[in-house]
């Protein structure tokens, strides 16, 4: 950019200031308007009341009749103040808006975010549904809602030997509890995390979400991304930071949440814990990888050198996953790499260690991962070890690779997707065992009953949305493990669609808009009249058909 761009850009944001502050001004003058029209409403239809009351006498009548007559006069006043002030101020915006693209374009962007957090703070308020707030984000977002949550390690001074390792001694996972008034998964456990704001990215959301929901600071530097979950609704990034309470503390935010607590990734993914929809599988699968990353980059690199044929990675990434119990495997292979990178790396004889292949080597060995070929008794006995298949999968899950039909390892087909569902092999038995111990008012009859209905009506719905129609079931018991009623509200109004009344609206809608339809006309709109997106999409394919 050179002297001039930088000058003209400057300019232009200047005048995008201005225009802010001029549309800050206006948001209040209609906010006064508002008020004064409710004002005039309620004054009037009292008044009309009396004047139309037969029991109310004449004389009374007339003395009302002129204490309204004053409070016109006033409110015309009022009104035409206000009006004056309205029309000054879209006139100085009028003249700030010619010309310039640029300009247009920064507009546009103030405004979405604006719309953006209309929407939001009537999330907040409880005036749209979880579903509502979600399906006016897939519109603006024009695909998978964005969330970012965030892995929070505490010390807590105790030590963490529960089988797990890579994380710091004494650390902590910070987990937090929804409310039990909550709609959805009420008294559920989760890591912080939320919506990702309109002009966020994923770290900067998941920097602000971490604050809001816990008090808790981070900087941006120590904010790491470790993990990524998307499919055609969600797309969730996950990122770790390490924090101290020796210099702050955890202030929850009680409109959404009712506890906390430090636990360790054992205690985490044990049965004590109960996490919305996938999210426990999410967070296992991504610190697995994340506690054996060090070991497994070495390895990979060794199977690149020649160091370990492909034959051999199987049987030495299952050595690593039986013996990585402590942090120590990993800390001898980065101390073994960061001496040869250093150039002190010595060998056995004491030569100075020169060749990557042969550092890559006394790495394995330090760690306890060698595996000479011609000792084939240990070979044998690796390979016919009692591990699970199940486990045989995550282990080669950590090197991107799984079996094929042949038994030979070939590239795990879109490893980064994680896969599962937090009902996985419930049966609407299973799931009515589970809403019984809550506190429902039904009876453990009815609670079936309610999940019979909900289950076929959630397998109608989740069809329209998912591609792959053998997941359909797993998807909609997810949902109704969380919510013993999460399809009702939709379904009741996409069968119900738009009244007539409602259709004029619409149609008075399409009529007042200027072509092509925006996001934020759409969201403003849906919100001003109280409509469900869903229905409204509905009547607009109805439309297009007619």
């Amino acid at each position: 950019m050179n002297l001039r761009d930088y000058f003209n850009r400057n300019k232009i944001e200047n005048r995008v200031e201005k225009w802010v502050e001029l549309d800050t001004a206006l948001q209040g003058f209609n906010q006064e308007l508002d008020i004064l029209s409710e004002e005039y409403h309620t004054k009037k239809n009292s008044t009309d009341l009396i004047i139309k009351s037969e029991d109310v006498n004449e004389q009374l009548k007339e003395t009302v009749h002129g204490k309204w007559d004053i409070f016109f006069t006033d409110y015309v006043k009022d009104l035409g103040k206000l009006k004056k002030s309205i029309d000054g101020v879209k006139n100085k915006q009028g003249k700030l808006e010619k010309g310039d693209p640029l300009f247009k374009s920064l507009v546009d962007n103030y405004k979405k975010k604006r719309n953006y957090d209309i929407v939001k703070k009537a999330y907040k308020d409880g005036d749209l549904t979880p579903v509502q707030f979600d399906n006016i984000m897939k519109a603006v977002n024009k695909g998978p809602v964005k969330y970012s949550d965030v892995i929070v390690w505490l010390q807590s001074g105790e030590g963490t030997d529960d089988g797990y390792a890579g994380n710091s001694y004494g650390s902590k996972i910070l987990i937090l509890r929804r409310r039990n008034m909550e709609k959805t998964f009420p008294g559920d456990w989760g890591i912080p995390g939320g919506h990702v704001d309109y002009g966020e990215d994923f770290k900067e959301a998941g920097i602000r979400e971490l604050f809001e929901e816990t008090g808790l600071k981070c900087k941006e530097e120590s904010f790491n991304h470790i993990g990524t979950y998307k499919n055609s609704k969600v797309h969730i990034e996950y990122f770790e930071t390490h924090l101290s309470l020796n210099d702050q503390e955890i202030i929850l935010d009680e409109k959404e949440h009712g506890g906390y607590e430090l636990v360790t990734e054992g205690e985490l993914f044990s049965d004590k814990y109960t996490m919305p929809m996938n999210m426990k599988e999410n967070l296992e699968k991504i610190l697995r990888k994340n506690r054996f990353k060090p070991t497994v980059e070495v390895i990979k690199k060794a199977v690149e050198d020649g160091t370990l044929s492909k034959d051999d990675l199987l049987v030495v990434a299952k050595e690593m996953f039986k013996k990585a119990q402590t942090p120590e495997q990993s800390k001898k292979i980065e101390k073994v790499m960061k001496e040869f990178k250093d150039g002190t790396l010595k060998s056995s004889s004491g030569e100075k260690v020169t060749e990557r292949s042969q550092a890559i080597a006394i790495a394995l060995s330090e760690a306890g991962l060698s595996k000479k070929k011609e000792d084939k008794k240990e070979v044998k006995k690796a390979e016919d070890d009692d591990m699970s298949p199940e486990t045989i999968d995550k282990v080669l899950e950590l090197f991107d690779m799984q079996k094929g039909e042949d038994g030979k390892l070939i590239p795990l087909e879109k490893a980064e997707k994680l896969e599962g569902g937090k009902a996985d092999g419930m049966s609407l038995e299973d799931l009515c065992e589970h809403h019984d111990k809550m506190d429902h008012k039904e009876t453990k009859e009815e609670i079936l009953t309610i999940l019979k209905k909900q289950f076929e009506l959630g397998k109608k719905e989740e069809k329209e949305h998912t591609d792959d129609e053998s997941k359909v079931e797993e998807i909609v018991k997810d949902h109704l493990k969380g919510d013993l009623r999460y399809y009702t509200k939709e379904a009741a109004k996409v069968e119900k669609g738009l009244t007539d009344e409602e259709k004029v609206h619409v149609d008075e809608f399409l009529k007042s808009v200027d072509g092509e339809i925006t996001d934020e006309q759409l969201t403003g709109f849906l919100l001003d009249k109280d409509l469900d997106a869903s229905a409204v999409n509905g009547y607009f394919q109805e439309l297009v058909n007619d």
